[in-house]
């Protein structure tokens, strides 16, 4: 019973959360990117990734990660961004950034 009404109350709080104030937090992130390509601001705006974008257009399409998993070697920058996206039940998405630019992500 107390976990359905933390879900609810969750729900209500996520459902009352404001447009203007998701626009202004990603306008924020935004001001961070320099060289942002047309399609990079694009896919900011509705909250898309797709392959090939930077690593600063991520954060300012989907905000800080839950956790990033960082890896140094001869090949350069590897690291592995864990998103819990999808609501109340926070399904985990794993985004790859090969030095500084996304390359692949799933769930």
């Amino acid at each position: 019973m107390k976990k359905l009404l933390i879900v609810l109350i969750v729900m209500v709080l996520i459902s009352c959360q404001s447009t203007g104030t998701k626009d202004a937090m990603r306008a924020k992130r935004m001001k961070n990117c320099t060289n942002l390509t047309a399609d990079e601001i694009e896919w900011i705006k509705n909250e898309k990734i797709q392959r090939g974008m930077s690593e600063c257009a991520l954060i300012a399409s989907w905000g800080e990660p839950y956790y990033i998993n960082r890896s140094t070697g001869s090949w350069g920058v590897h690291k592995r961004y864990v998103y819990q996206r999808g609501g109340p039940w926070n399904k985990s998405i794993y985004v790859f950034v090969e030095n500084g630019v996304v390359d692949r992500w799933h769930d």
